[in-house]
């Protein structure tokens, strides 16, 4: 006893002891955490093999079994397959015998046995699903037809449970045709059926065609769910409102008197209403093929016939307003012809139209062809057996017809105004020019200053002869007016300018004499003013006008500088 109590007392001792204590936890420490990681990948691997597991090869197995028995070309290769999966079944087994092994041993502490078990399972399942895969490849090319099908029929379904939401959101506005709709729907319920009986027994041929059934019926089906509606709102409301409102309007504009007769409105109502029965009948049977073109083409002809009858009630009115303006003005034009026919002779000798002779004639043919044709419009208006639209083309016709003969004869009145005119106007410029020359004739004479007569003399020889020659211009047959208004314009431009002169020359001789004889007031007064009033004198006799006033004025700048002269010899000359 005393010798153990030494030996523990020893440090080393103590030291050994401490150091094997360690080992063993660190041991103990190794294996849990060992055992916990194989047991995890133990769990991890069995979760692979539960998925493997899942693949159902039995299923497809079964079904290519079916495929066989109606199509013997596959059953070397479903013999094969069969026999790869009784491999895979023991397989299996042994799968299952190991998970169950490893993981009693794991529990139990035999982790290297354990290891080894989990090693060879896990390389079992790597071979066993690399086989599953295959197999799953195999089977799944080999019943493709089933695969697709199976697609198919699927999508098929999800459209037609869309078609039955979308018909029982608007049941109501399928009125008589809800019947039959949901007879298709009941039909296509059947054909579902008839397509997994077909499947079951692994008839995809015939499943195919009930496929191709169920597709068409589909389609059909949708496309009625989709337009009934509209169809129905423009068999029952849209398009009998507007038969309504054309019949109206038919009874209304006839009623006034327009014929319509050739539109034949009310066989074409009736066409359109049995048409339109037609259509609501093929509605309710889902005999939709056409509806919609009938529809449209109903509508549209409602559209033209209420348009026609429109045009024909505003062409009628048309129709009596251009009547009764068209007529009135081809009477005026009827007066002013048979007015310048009157005074063609006259004209002619006058004026020496030749011209308008042959324009005359040209005339008087227009009026009595329109004459025929206003004839011809008012008994068609009278028998009221043309279309307004018909007439009121004629009557266009009339009126350019019209409108253009009313330009030439506007021409040759124009012509003829002009021609008068000018005569007018240049006798009333003769007389004029005669008083204006007695005028500057009255102011020479009157002044009795000889220089004043020398030198417009000439020029009043020159104004009387171009009067003259407008006289003599005026007394010709015919008159020629382009030399009349030659003569008149040059004869006014120059006398006008003849009567200025005078006029000015005048003014200036009157200021100069009023000027002198206020100047003379202050000649005995200032010797200077006595100097440059007669220079003044003295240039006044001689004809110096201009020069005599600028003396004058000088003379009474020296008396008055910076007086308003011209007031005061104007103030001078009314005292005197």
């Amino acid at each position: 006893m005393d010798f153990l109590n030494e030996l523990f007392g020893r440090k080393e001792t103590q030291y050994i002891l401490v150091a094997i204590i360690v080992v063993i936890v660190l041991l103990f420490v190794f294996r849990s955490v060992r055992k916990r990681v194989l047991l995890k990948q133990l769990a991890a691997t069995e979760v692979n093999i539960n998925s493997m597991r899942s693949t159902p090869l039995q299923y497809k197995i079964n079904k290519a079994v079916g495929l066989m028995k109606v199509n013997q070309t596959f059953e070397e290769q479903v013999a094969t397959i069969q026999s790869n999966f009784a491999e895979l079944t023991n397989a299996y087994d042994r799968i299952t015998y190991l998970l169950g092994t490893t993981e009693d041993e794991l529990i139990s502490g035999h982790l290297g046995a354990g290891k080894e078990n989990l090693n060879e399972l896990r390389a079992l399942y790597d071979n066993t699903q690399s086989e599953v895969s295959r197999l799953s490849e195999e089977l799944d090319r080999l019943l493709e037809d089933e695969t697709r099908l199976r697609d198919n029929i699927t999508n098929l379904k999800n459209d037609y449970r869309d078609i039955k939401i979308s018909y029982q959101q608007k049941i109501a506005q399928y009125g008589d045709a809800a019947e039959e709709i949901e007879t298709v729907m009941s039909d296509i319920d059947q054909q579902f059926n008839t397509f997994e009986e077909w499947m079951f027994a692994s008839e995809y041929v015939k499943a195919q065609a009930e496929t191709d059934k169920i597709t068409e019926a589909m389609s059909n089906l949708s496309h009625a769910v989709k337009v009934i509606p509209t169809q129905l709102e423009k068999a029952k409301g849209i398009i009998p409102h507007m038969i309504d409102e054309v019949s109206k309007g038919y009874q209304k504009i006839n009623s006034k008197g327009v014929f319509l007769q050739h539109l034949e409105v009310s066989k074409n109502l009736q066409l359109i209403s049995d048409d339109l029965k037609e259509s609501l009948s093929n509605i309710r049977q889902l005999n939709l093929e056409h509806v919609e073109e009938r529809l449209e083409e109903s509508s549209k002809r409602l559209n033209q016939l209420a348009v026609a009858i429109e045009k024909e009630d505003k062409a009628f009115d048309v129709v009596i307003g251009l009547s009764a303006s068209a007529f009135t003005q081809l009477d005026q034009i009827k007066g002013e012809v048979k007015t310048l026919d009157e005074q063609l002779p006259e004209l002619s000798e006058r004026f020496g139209f030749t011209t308008l002779n042959e324009t005359l004639v040209e005339m008087k043919e227009k009026v009595s062809s329109l004459h025929e044709d206003k004839e011809k419009i008012q008994r068609k208006l009278s028998e009221e057996h043309i279309p307004s639209t018909s007439l009121q083309i004629e009557l266009n016709e009339f009126n350019q017809a019209s409108n253009h003969l009313e330009s030439m004869v506007q021409e040759a009145n124009k012509k003829v105004f002009s021609a008068r005119s000018d005569e007018q106007r240049a006798q009333k410029q003769l007389l004029k020019l005669h008083l204006i020359m007695n005028d500057i004739a009255t102011k020479i004479d009157s002044r009795h200053l000889p220089h004043i007569g020398q030198t417009y003399d000439a020029d009043v020889v020159k104004a009387r002869s171009m009067i003259d020659q407008i006289d003599s211009i005026l007394g010709d047959n015919p008159l020629q007016i382009e030399a009349l208004n030659a003569s008149v314009n040059g004869s006014i431009d120059f006398i006008y300018r003849l009567y200025n002169n005078v006029n000015n020359l005048v003014g200036t001789v009157d200021m100069v004499e009023n000027a002198i004889v206020y100047a003379n007031k202050y000649r005995s007064t200032y010797p200077e003013v006595d100097s440059e009033l007669t220079r003044a004198e003295v240039s006044f006799r001689n004809g110096e006008y201009t020069y005599a006033l600028k003396t004058v004025i000088y003379a009474i700048e020296k008396i008055k500088p910076g007086s308003p002269y011209e007031q005061l010899i104007m103030d001078n000359s009314r005292s005197a």
